[in-house]
């Protein structure tokens, strides 16, 4: 399936230089581009793709064959939440959708910045560790976004990751992004 092929071609990303590597990478390739054309895909479907074409350096924008890919991504975002629903058709947002959502938009954000990809991360350094995140996978990102500004935490040290923002935190990040 779509999900499953984009997170192959997100493992197989590093060694697309090897020949058998390579061959299997462009095969998933045409699947995708096949799939995308006659299935309906959830919002997280096309974040794998997002995820798999930014570690594969190709721009998901411009990429013949995967053109609509970000804006039918874009159609499950939920303008008045912050959050990306699972299937265009349902009411409230998905949690595993806004995960799936967010680190695809910092994939292709890191893409485009020419920075390492998604699970590369290498290329950044952060000063400080929220006390909270220490052994979270939201680590790095919740480093990058306050070495940014993007978000500070809280003022006991803590980002609580597990935690829902609230519309007030949200708009504050999305001023702040803006």
């Amino acid at each position: 399936n779509v999900d499953m092929t984009a997170m192959a071609l997100q493992a197989l990303a590093p060694y697309r230089e090897q020949a058998n590597v390579g061959a299997a990478v462009e095969r998933a390739l045409a699947y995708l581009q096949r799939a995308l054309q006659t299935e309906a895909l959830s919002s997280e479907s096309y974040a794998q793709v997002i995820v798999a074409l930014s570690a594969l350096q190709l721009d998901v924008a411009t990429t013949e064959g995967f053109t609509t890919v970000l804006p039918k991504f874009f159609a499950f975002y939920n303008t008045a939440t912050g959050g990306f629903k699972h299937l265009v058709t349902d009411e409230a947002d998905d949690v595993m959708a806004t995960e799936q959502g967010t680190y695809a938009y910092v994939a292709y954000e890191r893409f485009k910045n020419g920075d390492t990809s998604l699970y590369d991360m290498n290329d950044k350094e952060t000063q400080f560790v929220f006390t909270d995140t220490v052994n979270h996978w939201v680590r790095e990102d919740a480093a990058i976004a306050q070495e940014k500004g993007i978000m500070n935490g809280y003022d006991d040290g803590t980002f609580r990751p597990s935690q829902s923002l609230t519309r007030v935190q949200a708009i504050s990040i999305l001023a702040r992004v803006l």
